[in-house]
């Protein structure tokens, strides 16, 4: 990736801290065979008294009442942050069609949609003594932030992203379906890690197209 190019970086800041949490399936008879994240925009509006505008907001006048006091429409442009994954459907023998390829997200269901799981306090995750547990799903938010005042003076941005390796220890799946998640202990900043949703293939030709097409026993892998 050229890091030059700030189109494909995310940065987060004030305006740019959610992460939209979601497990995304890919309909019976496709398998996923890419992910990426998109950059989700949204526009936040309120009134408000008239003030001038900054490089974070889009401020634009309300016609109506002539009064002293003069109101505007306040936009603020908030930048999210969703996974995408790419889907492919399958032949009944189970080769790929790449002519059916597309890219589906549920993006659409911004922060205002949503729940958003907050973190009271919260203290760096890898200090925890206890593993973390899975805290959220799907179709929630969670928004970046510093740690603790009281714990760190707030030096670190929580949560981490959990790296590593997802592994399906059966290599006879097919990835039907991919998530973001959440994971923690209270009190602590937690991790965002990826979810993986397969499906299991048997050997005999019949059986798999049956899996394939059929089946809707689905599993779940998530890292450690």
């Amino acid at each position: 990736m050229d890091l030059s190019d700030s189109s494909k970086i995310f940065r987060f800041g004030r305006n740019s801290k959610n992460i939209l949490l979601d497990d995304i399936l890919a309909p019976i008879g496709h398998v996923i065979t890419g992910l990426r994240f998109v950059r989700v925009n949204q526009t936040i509006t309120g009134d408000y008294e008239l003030e001038s505008s900054t490089n974070d907001h889009v401020i634009f006048p309300i016609f109506g009442d002539t009064g002293e006091q003069q109101t505007w429409r306040f936009g603020s442009i908030e930048n999210e942050l969703a996974l995408e994954v790419h889907m492919t459907a399958l032949t009944e023998i189970g080769d790929l069609n790449p002519d059916t390829s597309v890219w589906k997200s549920n993006a659409r269901n911004t922060s205002l949609a949503r729940k958003q799981i907050s973190m009271d306090e919260p203290e760096e995750p890898i200090l925890a003594e206890l593993a973390s547990l899975t805290s959220s799903r799907s179709n929630q938010f969670l928004a970046i932030q510093s740690t603790s005042i009281k714990k760190d003076m707030g030096q670190t941005p929580v949560p981490f992203f959990d790296t590593q390796e997802l592994i399906e220890l059966n290599n006879m799946t097919l990835t039907r379906g991919l998530g973001l998640y959440y994971k923690t202990q209270p009190s602590y900043g937690g991790f965002i890690g990826f979810r993986m949703i397969s499906l299991p293939i048997s050997d005999s030709p019949q059986s798999q197209k049956y899996d394939l097409w059929h089946s809707k026993k689905i599993r779940e892998f998530s890292s450690p």
